[in-house]
Parts: C-alpha cells; structure tokens; sequence
C-alpha cells in the first residue's frame, strides 16, 4: 500500500511538472513579475494606507524593510521603501489625493487581473468572452477588494507578530532555547499568514468552482515552496557577487529576481492543484457553467 501512495505522489508531481512546462509558466512568470515591479510600488502604498491608520506609517515603512530584507536582502528593501516614499508624497487638494488612491488601487489591480488570465489559462477556463460590461465591472471592483484584502494580510501578519513579541516580554530570558522557540512561533505564524493568502488567490481570484481540499493542499505547498526560496535567495545573496557586478542596478535585478521564482511558484501551485482536483474526482469548472 505504502509503495502505490508513493507511485501516486510520485506521477502527481511527473503531471503537475510537465503541465508547468507545456503551459510555458516560466514567460507566464516572467510577464507577471515585470508588471508585478511596476505595479510594486502602488500596491505598497495602498498597505501602508490601509495598516498605517494603526501602526504609523513610518512603522510600517520600517516593518515592509524588515519584512523584505529576509526575501531579497537589505539594500532591495530599501530600493522599495524609497519608492513607496516617492509616490507617497502628501498632496494639499483632497481631490488629487482621492485621485490618486483610485488610480493606486486600479494600477494594482492590474496585477491581480493578469494572474488571474494567467491561472485561468492553466486551468483550462476561458475569461472575458460572453461577459456583460457590468460583470466585468463587478470583476473589476472584486480585484481592488482583492487589493486592499493584501493589505489586510499584511496587518494580520504585524499583528500576529507583535502579539508575540508582547507575550514574550513576559516570559523570563533564562527559560532555554526561548528564543529558538519565538524564532520558530514567528515562522508558523508568517507561514499560516502566507498559506491563508495562496487560498485567497487560488479560491476566488479565478472565476471558477473548485474544491476545498486542492486548493488547501496545493497552498500549503506553494507556502512551503515560497519559504524554500526565501531561505535559498538569503543564501544566494550572501555568497553572490550580483552587488560587485552590478553595482546600483544589483538591488533592482534581485528585486526583479524573486518577484520571478516567486510567480513560478505560484503557477506551479496552480498546476498542482489542477491535477489534483482532477485525481480527487472533483474538476475545476467554470463558475458560469452548469
């Protein structure tokens, strides 16, 4: 028994890694980390709108720096914090400043409709064709919800986290390996924060009905992937000589380097889940099919 579940895992990974490549997911990934960079900046923004209201924008200004060191290092972090401040700069007319919030959230929008043509595509289900201006419009207004869902995320990881470290404070130092174990709680945390959001992406983003378990399944492997490379792209950026080469574009091209391997995982994180939804009997179908 044990030996047919092993050749089941092992023909779901074959299926899922050949549909990757015949889906051609690499210039999907591509497409989508080029728009993902220009877009990067407003949708920062639109975080440190929503979060600042109870952190501080400069705290949270900070905390983006921390967070992103861990992905793509010290200097890219910064790269992205001094984008954010550029753009953010406080307008005198209230009107300029509604402007720019919408065409913020539109501009990010634009992000999440690409993956969503993009996953559609790997799930066999076509967009756009026979839909009625106001669907797509109420298409349109789901992905800025979509948007500020990010930034809610985003809270709800600060928030987890400074739970913690409040808690914490309260523990005496001298309990051994306290802070192994605050190290590994923060991990978990950031880990079910990452894994709740590739749920958010693969369950309502596509247009489609699929079924609980793939979507569960293959985020928990997606979320498990994206802290795989994280630890790889530290690892790499310690030893790389990309800065010495490079000089100030380096911190751009790894920026431009994570978001890349970052959208692959997301869309073999789809492909997975397409081939499992189809070995559970469950298929994803259109949600305007009957």
């Amino acid at each position: 028994m044990g030996k047919g579940k092993s050749t089941g895992v092992l023909q779901v990974i074959k299926s899922t890694l050949k549909r990757f490549l015949s889906d051609d997911c690499s210039r999907l990934a591509a497409a989508l980390s080029f728009y993902t960079l220009f877009s990067l900046a407003p949708l920062l923004l639109i975080v440190v709108a929503i979060v600042g209201f109870i952190y501080g924008t400069e705290a949270i200004q900070g905390n983006i720096v921390k967070q992103l060191s861990g992905f793509i290092g010290e200097k890219s972090a910064f790269l992205v914090q001094d984008l954010i401040i550029s753009i953010s700069r406080p307008s005198s007319s209230f009107i300029a400043s509604a402007i720019a919030v919408f065409l913020s959230l539109y501009g990010a929008s634009h992000v999440f409709n690409h993956l969503n043509i993009s996953i559609s595509r790997i799930w066999n289900i076509s967009t756009g064709s026979g839909l009625s201006l106001k669907h797509l419009l109420i298409r349109k207004f789901f992905l800025m919800i979509l948007v500020i869902a990010t930034g809610l995320f985003f809270l709800l990881s600060l928030l987890t986290g400074s739970l913690l470290n409040y808690f914490a404070g309260f523990l005496p130092q001298t309990i051994p390996l306290i802070s192994v174990f605050l190290e590994m709680m923060n991990t978990l945390l950031s880990l079910g924060t990452t894994i709740l959001a590739f749920v958010l992406i693969y369950k309502y983003l596509p247009d489609v009905r699929t079924a609980w378990e793939p979507v569960i399944v293959g985020s928990i492997l997606s979320a498990s992937l994206f802290f795989l490379s994280r630890l790889i792209i530290v690892l790499y950026l310690r030893f790389s000589i990309y800065s010495s080469v490079y000089n100030a574009a380096a911190s751009l091209i790894i920026l431009l380097i994570w978001l890349y391997y970052s959208s692959q995982i997301l869309f073999l994180g789809a492909e997975f889940i397409y081939i499992y939804a189809n070995l559970c009997g469950k298929p994803i179908r259109s949600s305007t099919a009957e």
